[in-house]
């Protein structure tokens, strides 16, 4: 999905993640980007009223997952559950990361 962002936005996701500057102004920008195509279908990243109650904890979500959905470098990064498949019997999708 990040592919089909523009080639402007792709770049500022790159460099950032690079420098580890996932925190800047710009990086936000490039996110709210992805966000409107992919997460929340509008142009303005808006939280789900659902949420707006809860608390945010970015430095938790950061050592847990990374510094966003796409850009995963956190303690869940490389968590895999593949071997265990086989237990499962119910109807289930499983998604793969071809770039890890």
């Amino acid at each position: 999905m990040r592919a089909t962002t523009p080639a402007d936005v792709q770049e500022v996701l790159r460099r950032n993640e690079e420098a580890g500057t996932a925190q800047s102004n710009e990086y936000e920008a490039a996110t709210k980007v992805f966000y409107g195509r992919f997460l929340y279908h509008q142009a303005e990243v808006k939280k789900p009223e659902s949420c707006t109650q809860a608390p945010a904890n970015d430095e938790t979500y950061q050592i847990i997952w990374g510094p966003r959905e796409f850009h995963a470098t956190g303690n869940l990064s490389a968590f895999d559950v593949t071997p265990d498949l086989k237990q499962l019997t119910m109807p289930t999708m499983f998604t793969v990361n071809t770039k890890a």
